[in-house]
């Protein structure tokens, strides 16, 4: 069958016959890729929903290397296209993230509301006593601090709040403003699953076997969401810094500038809570 797409065929059907007529077996590539069986399946059926979003688009060019086809950016983009159409199934491992940011913002706003209040009534009555104060001394100054209510609640989003998971969090507010760019090296030690943003634009996904590195650098900042905080080491700046945590934790913020790292977020996710692995069953 030529790889030319046919009318009564979608992608996924073509796909499937081009490795049936390169005699290709699905199990081999899914050890070969380490990707799930019944992943690979879903692909070729075009059952979608199956797949997580963190690793559906990562998980369909894996397959489409392996079956080594001609005129791969068409069949990416209809994909996506594809792809945009069906809501995909997060992994437990987002939900609980997607889920404890909900709570904590809900708490967030309720602590607002009486952080500003108490507030609100003290300024009214700072107010009331100056405007029917008989003597003031006008030469008399005094340095007032601001509140910011803002810093407050940012500072409270940022503590976990659901007694499910234990949360380890570390946040160092620092200015990531720079001149001078940043160079991060990374050794993989176990099977990881790793999401890199640079300059907070560029966006790279990558699935990587032990022993795989990758070398990397940017104008201003790295940010970095791992799957296995212990399962990557990193060197930063030239400086080695190793694994930042355990196979059981994920990294869901880490921020690098020249600096070094100036944001890290580590969750600590139970065995139950821990998305399917993507091996073969």
């Amino acid at each position: 069958m030529d790889e030319k797409e046919e009318k009564k065929e979608t992608i996924f059907e073509q796909l499937k016959n081009i490795r049936i007529k390169k005699n290709l077996d699905l199990a081999k590539i899914s050890e070969k890729t380490k990707i799930g069986l019944k992943y690979l399946e879903a692909i070729e059926s075009g059952n979608l929903k199956e797949i997580p979003e963190v690793y559906d688009k990562l998980f369909f060019q894996t397959y489409l290397n392996s079956l080594n086809v001609k005129k791969k950016d068409e069949f990416i983009d209809e994909f996506y296209k594809i792809r945009k159409e069906v809501r995909p199934q997060y992994t437990t491992t987002i939900q609980k993230i997607k889920s404890m940011k909900a709570d904590s913002k809900r708490f967030s706003k309720l602590k607002q509301f009486y952080l500003i209040t108490p507030i609100l009534i003290v300024v009214i009555l700072i107010i009331f006593f100056a405007m029917n104060s008989k003597s003031v001394n006008e030469n008399t100054s005094e340095d007032i601090q601001e509140l910011s209510v803002r810093a407050i609640a940012e500072e409270l989003e940022n503590k976990n709040i659901d007694s499910v998971s234990s949360v380890s969090v570390e946040q160092k507010k620092v200015d990531i403003k720079t001149t001078s760019k940043v160079t991060v090296d990374i050794t993989t030690k176990e099977l990881t699953w790793l999401r890199m943003v640079k300059d907070k634009g560029d966006t790279l996904e990558y699935l990587l076997n032990p022993g795989y590195k990758i070398s990397t650098q940017a104008d201003s900042t790295i940010n970095l969401l791992v799957g296995n905080a212990g399962g990557v080491s990193f060197k930063i700046n030239g400086k080695e810094v190793g694994v930042l945590g355990r196979s059981t934790e994920i990294v869901t913020n880490l921020t690098i500038t020249n600096r070094g790292i100036v944001s890290k977020r580590i969750k600590t996710i139970s065995r139950e809570q821990t998305v399917d692995s993507v091996n073969s069953d």
